[in-house]
Protein backbone atom coordinates (compact mmCIF):
# COMPACT_ATOMS: atom_id res chain seq x y z
CA UNK A 1 0.00 0.00 0.00
CA UNK A 2 2.71 2.42 0.92
CA UNK A 3 4.58 1.56 -2.74
CA UNK A 4 1.77 2.48 -4.00
CA UNK A 5 1.12 5.59 -2.08
CA UNK A 6 4.74 6.46 -3.26
CA UNK A 7 4.14 5.77 -7.09
CA UNK A 8 1.36 7.80 -6.97
CA UNK A 9 2.74 11.04 -5.05
CA UNK A 10 6.20 10.28 -7.53
CA UNK A 11 3.96 10.14 -10.91
CA UNK A 12 2.35 13.68 -9.80
CA UNK A 13 5.68 14.97 -8.66
CA UNK A 14 6.76 14.35 -12.08
CA UNK A 15 3.40 15.49 -14.03
CA UNK A 16 4.00 18.89 -11.62
CA UNK A 17 7.36 19.75 -13.21
CA UNK A 18 6.59 18.63 -16.84
CA UNK A 19 3.58 21.05 -16.19
CA UNK A 20 5.76 23.87 -14.87
CA UNK A 21 8.42 23.55 -17.93
CA UNK A 22 5.62 23.53 -20.51
CA UNK A 23 4.36 26.81 -18.58
CA UNK A 24 7.84 28.21 -18.85
CA UNK A 25 8.49 27.12 -21.98
CA UNK A 26 5.57 28.75 -23.53
CA UNK A 27 6.49 31.78 -21.30
CA UNK A 28 10.14 32.06 -23.23
CA UNK A 29 8.21 31.48 -26.72
CA UNK A 30 5.60 34.49 -26.00
CA UNK A 31 8.71 36.83 -24.81
CA UNK A 32 10.86 35.76 -27.65
CA UNK A 33 7.54 37.41 -29.68
CA UNK A 34 6.84 40.14 -27.74
CA UNK A 35 10.40 41.40 -27.65
CA UNK A 36 10.89 41.49 -31.19
CA UNK A 37 10.00 45.52 -32.42
CA UNK A 38 9.62 46.60 -35.80
CA UNK A 39 12.12 48.70 -36.91
CA UNK A 40 11.09 51.95 -38.89
CA UNK A 41 10.07 52.00 -42.31
CA UNK A 42 10.64 55.43 -43.98
CA UNK A 43 8.05 56.39 -45.49
CA UNK A 44 9.42 59.51 -47.02
CA UNK A 45 9.76 59.23 -51.30
CA UNK A 46 11.97 60.55 -53.81
CA UNK A 47 10.11 60.16 -57.40
CA UNK A 48 11.12 61.95 -60.08
CA UNK A 49 8.52 62.42 -62.56
CA UNK A 50 9.91 60.81 -65.67
CA UNK A 51 8.69 60.40 -69.75
CA UNK A 52 6.69 56.71 -69.42
CA UNK A 53 6.52 56.97 -73.45
CA UNK A 54 10.00 56.89 -73.88
CA UNK A 55 10.56 54.56 -70.87
CA UNK A 56 7.90 52.28 -72.90
CA UNK A 57 9.30 52.95 -76.56
CA UNK A 58 12.74 51.91 -75.29
CA UNK A 59 11.96 48.34 -73.62
CA UNK A 60 9.96 47.26 -76.75
CA UNK A 61 12.99 48.14 -78.83
CA UNK A 62 15.43 46.58 -76.70
CA UNK A 63 13.12 43.41 -76.66
CA UNK A 64 13.11 43.57 -80.60
CA UNK A 65 16.46 42.76 -80.39
CA UNK A 66 17.56 39.35 -80.21
CA UNK A 67 20.28 38.77 -78.16
CA UNK A 68 20.44 34.88 -77.41
CA UNK A 69 23.62 34.05 -75.50
CA UNK A 70 26.59 33.07 -77.70
CA UNK A 71 28.22 29.57 -77.03
CA UNK A 72 31.35 31.23 -78.51
CA UNK A 73 32.49 34.12 -80.09
CA UNK A 74 32.21 32.07 -83.66
CA UNK A 75 28.74 32.46 -83.68
CA UNK A 76 26.58 35.15 -85.82
CA UNK A 77 26.77 38.05 -83.14
CA UNK A 78 25.41 40.75 -85.01
CA UNK A 79 22.41 41.07 -82.72
CA UNK A 80 24.74 43.10 -79.99
CA UNK A 81 25.90 45.06 -82.84
CA UNK A 82 22.58 46.20 -83.21
CA UNK A 83 21.85 46.04 -79.44
CA UNK A 84 25.18 48.29 -78.96
CA UNK A 85 23.93 50.74 -81.59
CA UNK A 86 20.23 50.88 -80.01
CA UNK A 87 22.05 52.07 -76.80
CA UNK A 88 24.31 54.91 -78.36
CA UNK A 89 21.18 56.28 -80.04
CA UNK A 90 18.79 55.61 -76.65
CA UNK A 91 21.58 56.96 -73.99
CA UNK A 92 23.31 60.12 -75.98
CA UNK A 93 24.04 61.88 -72.61
CA UNK A 94 25.75 58.29 -71.02
CA UNK A 95 27.90 58.08 -74.14
CA UNK A 96 28.93 61.66 -74.40
CA UNK A 97 30.15 61.98 -70.83
CA UNK A 98 31.03 58.55 -69.88
CA UNK A 99 34.04 56.26 -70.79
CA UNK A 100 32.72 53.16 -72.41
CA UNK A 101 35.05 50.34 -73.01
CA UNK A 102 34.26 47.00 -75.16
CA UNK A 103 35.44 43.95 -73.39
CA UNK A 104 36.11 41.08 -75.29
CA UNK A 105 34.04 41.90 -77.97
CA UNK A 106 30.44 42.66 -76.68
CA UNK A 107 30.84 43.48 -72.89
CA UNK A 108 30.12 46.85 -72.32
CA UNK A 109 31.69 48.75 -69.14
CA UNK A 110 30.69 52.41 -68.73
CA UNK A 111 32.20 54.20 -66.30
CA UNK A 112 30.77 57.68 -64.90
CA UNK A 113 33.26 59.64 -63.48
CA UNK A 114 32.83 61.23 -59.48
CA UNK A 115 31.96 65.35 -60.10
CA UNK A 116 34.94 65.84 -57.74
CA UNK A 117 38.20 63.78 -56.23
CA UNK A 118 36.73 61.50 -53.66
CA UNK A 119 37.93 59.15 -51.55
CA UNK A 120 34.69 56.82 -51.25
CA UNK A 121 35.34 53.67 -53.37
CA UNK A 122 32.91 53.53 -56.87
CA UNK A 123 30.35 51.06 -57.03
CA UNK A 124 29.20 49.37 -59.54
CA UNK A 125 25.53 47.94 -61.45
CA UNK A 126 25.49 45.30 -63.48
CA UNK A 127 23.36 43.32 -65.97
CA UNK A 128 23.18 41.22 -68.89
CA UNK A 129 22.53 42.28 -72.61
CA UNK A 130 21.45 38.67 -73.20
CA UNK A 131 18.49 36.41 -72.94
CA UNK A 132 17.07 32.75 -73.35
CA UNK A 133 16.28 31.37 -76.67
CA UNK A 134 12.04 31.70 -77.42
CA UNK A 135 10.28 29.42 -79.94
CA UNK A 136 6.77 30.77 -81.05
CA UNK A 137 5.25 28.05 -79.90
CA UNK A 138 3.35 28.82 -76.64
CA UNK A 139 3.44 32.34 -76.94
CA UNK A 140 0.52 35.04 -77.46
CA UNK A 141 2.49 37.20 -79.04
CA UNK A 142 5.68 36.69 -81.04
CA UNK A 143 8.74 36.75 -78.40
CA UNK A 144 10.53 39.29 -80.00
CA UNK A 145 7.55 41.57 -81.02
CA UNK A 146 7.57 43.74 -77.59
CA UNK A 147 3.89 43.55 -77.90
CA UNK A 148 2.00 45.77 -75.73
CA UNK A 149 -1.20 44.34 -74.57
CA UNK A 150 -3.95 45.95 -71.99
CA UNK A 151 -5.07 42.62 -69.25
CA UNK A 152 -7.84 43.21 -66.73
CA UNK A 153 -6.91 47.35 -66.67
CA UNK A 154 -3.06 46.59 -66.91
CA UNK A 155 -0.94 47.39 -69.63
CA UNK A 156 2.14 44.58 -70.46
CA UNK A 157 5.27 44.94 -72.92
CA UNK A 158 5.52 41.05 -73.83
CA UNK A 159 8.76 39.59 -74.94
CA UNK A 160 12.10 37.72 -74.09
CA UNK A 161 13.94 39.89 -71.93
CA UNK A 162 10.85 41.21 -70.16
CA UNK A 163 11.85 40.58 -66.74
CA UNK A 164 15.20 38.70 -67.50
CA UNK A 165 16.39 41.36 -67.82
CA UNK A 166 16.45 44.11 -70.22
CA UNK A 167 14.29 46.15 -68.12
CA UNK A 168 16.73 46.13 -65.70
CA UNK A 169 19.64 47.36 -67.46
CA UNK A 170 17.90 49.72 -69.19
CA UNK A 171 16.59 51.09 -66.09
CA UNK A 172 20.55 51.71 -65.09
CA UNK A 173 21.22 53.70 -68.50
CA UNK A 174 17.85 55.68 -67.88
CA UNK A 175 19.07 56.71 -64.00
CA UNK A 176 22.35 57.98 -65.21
CA UNK A 177 20.91 59.49 -68.34
CA UNK A 178 18.09 61.19 -66.10
CA UNK A 179 20.76 62.21 -63.61
CA UNK A 180 23.44 63.81 -66.12
CA UNK A 181 20.64 65.98 -67.82
CA UNK A 182 20.27 68.02 -64.91
CA UNK A 183 23.43 67.98 -63.91
CA UNK A 184 23.82 65.86 -60.91
CA UNK A 185 27.09 65.86 -59.09
CA UNK A 186 28.22 62.34 -59.04
CA UNK A 187 29.41 61.46 -54.95
CA UNK A 188 31.50 58.63 -56.71
CA UNK A 189 32.49 56.70 -59.53
CA UNK A 190 29.80 54.49 -60.99
CA UNK A 191 30.30 51.34 -63.46
CA UNK A 192 27.82 50.17 -64.98
CA UNK A 193 28.68 46.33 -66.14
CA UNK A 194 27.19 44.57 -68.98
CA UNK A 195 28.04 41.09 -70.10
CA UNK A 196 26.35 39.16 -72.88
CA UNK A 197 26.70 35.75 -71.97
CA UNK A 198 24.93 34.99 -68.26
CA UNK A 199 22.47 32.87 -69.46
CA UNK A 200 24.88 30.20 -70.47
CA UNK A 201 27.86 30.76 -68.26
CA UNK A 202 29.43 34.24 -67.93
CA UNK A 203 32.80 33.36 -69.05
CA UNK A 204 32.63 35.33 -72.53
CA UNK A 205 30.70 38.90 -70.33
CA UNK A 206 31.35 39.25 -66.89
CA UNK A 207 34.51 37.36 -66.08
CA UNK A 208 36.24 39.42 -68.71
CA UNK A 209 34.82 42.33 -67.21
CA UNK A 210 36.19 41.38 -63.65
CA UNK A 211 39.58 40.73 -65.58
CA UNK A 212 39.60 44.13 -66.70
CA UNK A 213 39.01 45.92 -63.52
CA UNK A 214 41.61 43.35 -61.59
CA UNK A 215 44.22 44.75 -63.85
CA UNK A 216 43.11 48.65 -63.67
CA UNK A 217 43.24 47.70 -59.41
CA UNK A 218 39.62 48.56 -59.17
CA UNK A 219 37.51 47.97 -56.05
CA UNK A 220 33.82 48.58 -55.85
CA UNK A 221 32.67 49.08 -52.53
CA UNK A 222 29.05 47.36 -53.41
CA UNK A 223 27.93 46.45 -56.55
CA UNK A 224 23.96 45.38 -57.25
CA UNK A 225 22.65 42.59 -59.93
CA UNK A 226 19.68 40.88 -60.60
CA UNK A 227 18.12 39.24 -58.06
CA UNK A 228 15.60 39.19 -55.28
CA UNK A 229 12.45 41.40 -56.38
CA UNK A 230 9.24 42.80 -54.83
CA UNK A 231 6.74 40.06 -53.47
CA UNK A 232 3.75 39.81 -51.83
CA UNK A 233 4.40 39.45 -48.47
CA UNK A 234 0.86 37.09 -47.53
CA UNK A 235 2.29 34.10 -48.12
CA UNK A 236 4.46 34.83 -44.88
CA UNK A 237 1.57 36.39 -42.94
CA UNK A 238 3.20 40.11 -43.89
CA UNK A 239 0.81 43.02 -44.65
CA UNK A 240 2.39 45.20 -47.86
CA UNK A 241 5.32 43.93 -50.26
CA UNK A 242 9.03 42.20 -49.41
CA UNK A 243 11.85 43.27 -51.04
CA UNK A 244 14.28 40.61 -51.26
CA UNK A 245 18.08 41.73 -51.21
CA UNK A 246 20.18 39.00 -52.68
CA UNK A 247 23.36 38.39 -50.07
CA UNK A 248 24.62 35.01 -51.43
CA UNK A 249 23.65 32.83 -54.43
CA UNK A 250 23.49 28.68 -54.82
CA UNK A 251 26.22 27.40 -56.55
CA UNK A 252 25.67 25.08 -60.04
CA UNK A 253 26.52 21.93 -61.29
CA UNK A 254 25.37 19.33 -63.85
CA UNK A 255 25.35 15.76 -63.13
CA UNK A 256 24.75 13.37 -66.04
CA UNK A 257 23.18 9.69 -64.93
CA UNK A 258 24.16 6.92 -67.09
CA UNK A 259 22.18 3.38 -67.22
CA UNK A 260 23.24 0.94 -69.46
CA UNK A 261 21.36 -3.02 -69.92
CA UNK A 262 20.99 -4.91 -73.25
CA UNK A 263 19.15 -3.33 -76.16
CA UNK A 264 17.40 -4.82 -78.62
CA UNK A 265 13.84 -5.24 -80.59
CA UNK A 266 11.07 -3.29 -78.60
CA UNK A 267 8.74 -6.50 -79.80
CA UNK A 268 10.98 -8.72 -77.24
CA UNK A 269 11.56 -6.31 -74.31
CA UNK A 270 14.03 -8.09 -71.94
CA UNK A 271 13.15 -6.24 -68.45
CA UNK A 272 14.53 -4.07 -66.69
CA UNK A 273 15.78 -1.78 -69.65
CA UNK A 274 17.93 0.89 -69.54
CA UNK A 275 15.07 3.45 -69.23
CA UNK A 276 13.33 1.93 -67.02
CA UNK A 277 16.70 1.54 -64.29
CA UNK A 278 16.68 5.35 -65.36
CA UNK A 279 13.34 6.24 -64.71
CA UNK A 280 13.45 4.02 -61.37
CA UNK A 281 16.55 6.09 -60.05
CA UNK A 282 14.84 9.81 -61.42
CA UNK A 283 12.11 8.84 -58.91
CA UNK A 284 14.42 7.77 -56.10
CA UNK A 285 15.85 11.25 -56.50
CA UNK A 286 12.20 12.61 -55.89
CA UNK A 287 11.23 10.62 -53.28
CA UNK A 288 14.55 11.50 -51.61
CA UNK A 289 15.18 15.07 -52.02
CA UNK A 290 17.99 16.69 -49.81
CA UNK A 291 17.31 17.64 -46.49
CA UNK A 292 15.88 21.21 -45.59
CA UNK A 293 18.32 23.38 -43.41
CA UNK A 294 18.87 27.11 -42.32
CA UNK A 295 21.66 29.04 -43.79
CA UNK A 296 23.13 32.11 -42.35
CA UNK A 297 21.09 33.96 -44.87
CA UNK A 298 17.81 32.06 -44.65
CA UNK A 299 18.59 32.93 -40.84
CA UNK A 300 18.40 36.85 -41.76
CA UNK A 301 15.89 37.13 -44.09
CA UNK A 302 13.62 35.62 -40.78
CA UNK A 303 15.15 37.62 -38.43
CA UNK A 304 14.70 40.74 -40.22
CA UNK A 305 10.77 39.64 -41.49
CA UNK A 306 9.34 38.47 -38.93
CA UNK A 307 8.78 41.63 -36.91
CA UNK A 308 6.21 42.94 -39.40
CA UNK A 309 4.61 38.87 -39.69
CA UNK A 310 0.81 38.74 -38.07
CA UNK A 311 0.96 37.15 -34.92
CA UNK A 312 0.58 33.75 -35.56
CA UNK A 313 3.48 33.95 -37.69
CA UNK A 314 5.85 36.19 -35.39
CA UNK A 315 5.15 33.72 -32.61
CA UNK A 316 6.26 30.75 -34.52
CA UNK A 317 9.24 32.52 -36.66
CA UNK A 318 10.35 34.12 -33.08
CA UNK A 319 10.84 30.67 -32.01
CA UNK A 320 12.33 29.25 -35.28
CA UNK A 321 14.70 26.86 -33.51
CA UNK A 322 12.01 25.60 -31.24
CA UNK A 323 9.45 25.25 -34.32
CA UNK A 324 12.41 23.94 -36.90
CA UNK A 325 11.13 21.15 -38.47
CA UNK A 326 7.78 22.06 -38.64
CA UNK A 327 8.34 25.54 -40.20
CA UNK A 328 10.58 23.93 -42.41
CA UNK A 329 7.82 21.44 -43.40
CA UNK A 330 5.00 24.32 -44.15
CA UNK A 331 7.46 26.68 -45.99
CA UNK A 332 8.21 24.18 -48.58
CA UNK A 333 4.52 23.57 -49.12
CA UNK A 334 4.25 27.49 -49.70
CA UNK A 335 6.21 28.00 -52.81
CA UNK A 336 8.74 25.87 -54.61
CA UNK A 337 10.95 29.31 -54.58
CA UNK A 338 10.49 29.57 -51.11
CA UNK A 339 11.57 25.64 -51.01
CA UNK A 340 14.76 26.21 -52.62
CA UNK A 341 15.84 28.69 -50.22
CA UNK A 342 16.27 25.59 -47.51
CA UNK A 343 17.83 22.72 -49.70
CA UNK A 344 20.05 21.85 -52.54
CA UNK A 345 17.89 21.22 -55.11
CA UNK A 346 18.15 18.66 -58.28
CA UNK A 347 15.89 19.13 -61.34
CA UNK A 348 16.22 16.17 -64.25
CA UNK A 349 16.92 18.33 -67.64
CA UNK A 350 17.52 16.72 -70.89
CA UNK A 351 17.31 12.95 -71.09
CA UNK A 352 18.47 10.56 -74.35
CA UNK A 353 17.81 7.24 -74.99
CA UNK A 354 16.70 4.86 -77.82
CA UNK A 355 17.72 6.03 -81.65
CA UNK A 356 14.23 5.10 -82.96
CA UNK A 357 10.62 4.14 -81.84
CA UNK A 358 11.36 0.36 -82.01
CA UNK A 359 14.69 0.08 -80.96
CA UNK A 360 15.25 -0.54 -76.93
CA UNK A 361 18.57 1.10 -76.30
CA UNK A 362 21.46 -0.09 -74.80
CA UNK A 363 21.92 3.38 -73.13
CA UNK A 364 20.16 5.90 -71.26
CA UNK A 365 21.14 9.47 -70.01
CA UNK A 366 19.63 11.88 -67.79
CA UNK A 367 21.13 15.44 -66.93
CA UNK A 368 20.58 16.06 -63.59
CA UNK A 369 20.84 20.12 -63.34
CA UNK A 370 21.85 20.88 -59.43
CA UNK A 371 21.48 24.64 -57.28
CA UNK A 372 23.90 23.94 -53.79
CA UNK A 373 23.57 25.53 -50.42
CA UNK A 374 26.41 26.73 -48.45
CA UNK A 375 27.95 23.81 -47.28
CA UNK A 376 27.33 21.62 -50.75
CA UNK A 377 30.08 20.91 -53.16
CA UNK A 378 30.39 19.26 -56.54
CA UNK A 379 31.77 16.23 -55.03
CA UNK A 380 29.66 15.62 -52.25
CA UNK A 381 26.31 16.30 -54.28
CA UNK A 382 27.85 13.47 -56.65
CA UNK A 383 28.11 11.39 -53.56
CA UNK A 384 24.61 11.78 -52.72
CA UNK A 385 23.43 11.31 -56.22
CA UNK A 386 25.09 7.78 -56.38
CA UNK A 387 24.07 6.67 -52.78
CA UNK A 388 20.11 7.14 -54.00
CA UNK A 389 19.76 6.24 -57.12
CA UNK A 390 22.44 2.82 -56.93
CA UNK A 391 25.03 1.09 -57.82
CA UNK A 392 22.90 0.06 -61.70
CA UNK A 393 23.46 4.03 -62.27
CA UNK A 394 26.58 5.73 -63.06
CA UNK A 395 26.77 9.00 -61.76
CA UNK A 396 29.54 11.28 -63.60
CA UNK A 397 30.42 15.40 -63.47
CA UNK A 398 29.21 17.01 -66.99
CA UNK A 399 31.79 19.00 -67.32
CA UNK A 400 30.53 20.78 -70.49
CA UNK A 401 28.63 23.20 -68.36
CA UNK A 402 30.40 25.22 -65.14
CA UNK A 403 30.73 24.36 -61.68
CA UNK A 404 30.48 27.21 -59.90
CA UNK A 405 30.42 26.92 -55.68
CA UNK A 406 28.14 28.48 -53.03
CA UNK A 407 28.93 32.05 -53.44
CA UNK A 408 30.46 34.10 -50.13
CA UNK A 409 27.76 35.91 -47.80
CA UNK A 410 27.26 39.24 -48.01
CA UNK A 411 26.50 41.01 -44.94
CA UNK A 412 23.38 42.55 -44.31
CA UNK A 413 24.64 44.64 -41.34
CA UNK A 414 26.91 47.08 -43.91
CA UNK A 415 26.51 50.48 -44.54
CA UNK A 416 26.03 49.01 -47.96
CA UNK A 417 23.37 46.93 -47.49
CA UNK A 418 21.79 49.72 -45.68
CA UNK A 419 22.18 52.16 -48.38
CA UNK A 420 20.63 49.84 -50.93
CA UNK A 421 17.49 49.17 -48.37
CA UNK A 422 16.77 53.14 -48.37
CA UNK A 423 17.08 53.48 -51.86
CA UNK A 424 13.74 50.73 -52.00
CA UNK A 425 11.95 52.27 -49.37
CA UNK A 426 12.48 56.03 -51.22
CA UNK A 427 11.29 54.62 -54.77
CA UNK A 428 8.70 52.47 -53.26
CA UNK A 429 5.25 52.20 -51.23
CA UNK A 430 5.70 50.79 -47.63
CA UNK A 431 8.28 47.38 -48.44
CA UNK A 432 9.91 45.60 -46.00
CA UNK A 433 13.55 45.08 -47.46
CA UNK A 434 15.54 41.31 -46.21
CA UNK A 435 18.53 39.76 -47.58
CA UNK A 436 17.63 36.62 -48.71
CA UNK A 437 20.04 33.77 -50.79
CA UNK A 438 19.71 34.36 -54.34
CA UNK A 439 18.47 30.67 -56.28
CA UNK A 440 19.54 30.85 -59.24
CA UNK A 441 22.87 32.06 -61.23
CA UNK A 442 24.08 35.47 -62.04
CA UNK A 443 27.23 37.20 -63.03
CA UNK A 444 27.62 38.91 -59.69
CA UNK A 445 29.34 35.71 -58.49
CA UNK A 446 32.43 36.63 -60.64
CA UNK A 447 32.68 39.71 -58.67
CA UNK A 448 33.66 39.00 -55.15
CA UNK A 449 37.79 39.80 -56.12
CA UNK A 450 36.67 43.64 -57.19
CA UNK A 451 34.07 43.95 -54.86
CA UNK A 452 33.56 44.31 -50.85
CA UNK A 453 29.73 43.28 -50.86
CA UNK A 454 27.92 41.98 -53.45
CA UNK A 455 24.02 42.45 -53.48
CA UNK A 456 21.55 40.95 -55.84
CA UNK A 457 18.06 43.19 -56.04
CA UNK A 458 15.41 43.40 -59.33
CA UNK A 459 13.57 46.90 -58.51
CA UNK A 460 10.19 45.81 -60.00
CA UNK A 461 7.03 43.58 -58.45
CA UNK A 462 6.50 40.41 -59.91
CA UNK A 463 3.28 38.67 -59.05
CA UNK A 464 4.07 34.45 -58.47
CA UNK A 465 2.19 33.93 -61.62
CA UNK A 466 4.90 36.02 -63.59
CA UNK A 467 7.62 34.71 -61.97
CA UNK A 468 6.58 31.21 -64.02
CA UNK A 469 6.99 33.33 -67.12
CA UNK A 470 11.13 33.83 -66.81
CA UNK A 471 12.52 31.30 -69.23
CA UNK A 472 9.08 30.39 -70.22
CA UNK A 473 6.35 31.40 -72.46
CA UNK A 474 4.79 35.04 -72.35
CA UNK A 475 7.54 36.36 -70.06
CA UNK A 476 6.06 40.34 -70.11
CA UNK A 477 6.92 43.35 -67.72
CA UNK A 478 4.25 45.96 -66.54
CA UNK A 479 4.81 49.14 -68.29
CA UNK A 480 3.32 50.60 -64.90
CA UNK A 481 7.30 49.06 -63.35
CA UNK A 482 9.58 50.96 -65.40
CA UNK A 483 9.33 54.63 -63.42
CA UNK A 484 9.81 52.61 -60.43
CA UNK A 485 12.71 50.75 -61.58
CA UNK A 486 14.38 53.85 -62.49
CA UNK A 487 13.96 55.73 -59.84
CA UNK A 488 15.66 53.13 -57.46
CA UNK A 489 19.10 53.65 -59.11
CA UNK A 490 17.87 57.51 -59.14
CA UNK A 491 18.15 57.84 -55.51
CA UNK A 492 21.36 54.25 -54.79
CA UNK A 493 23.12 56.94 -56.86
CA UNK A 494 21.83 60.34 -55.33
CA UNK A 495 22.38 58.91 -51.33
CA UNK A 496 25.69 56.52 -52.64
Amino acid sequence: MINILLAITVGKIIETILECLLALLIIIMVINTFRIKKTAINNKKDIVELDNKKLKNHLIKAIQIPTISPISLEEDTTAFDKFEKFLEESYPLVHKYCEKTVINTHALLFKVSASEKTELLPIGFLAHQDVVPAEPKGWDYPPFSGEVVIEDGVEYIYGRGAIDMKVHLLATMEAVEHLISVGHKFNRDVYLCFGFDEELSGRLGAFQIVNYLKEKNITLEFIVDEGGVVLDGSMLGIDGKVALIGNSEKGYADFTLTATKDGGHSSSPIHPTSIEVLAKGITKLEKHRFPTRWTPSTIELFEELTPFMKPGYKFVCANRKIFSPILKYVLCKVNPAVAAILRTTLSPTIMSGSAGFNIIGREACVNINCRMLPGDTKDSVLKYIQKIVGKDIEVTWQPITCYDPPSKISSAHTDSFQTIAKAISLSFDKLVPAPFPFIAGSDAKFYYPVAKNVYRFSPYPISEEDTTRIHSANERMATANLAPAVNFFINLIKIS
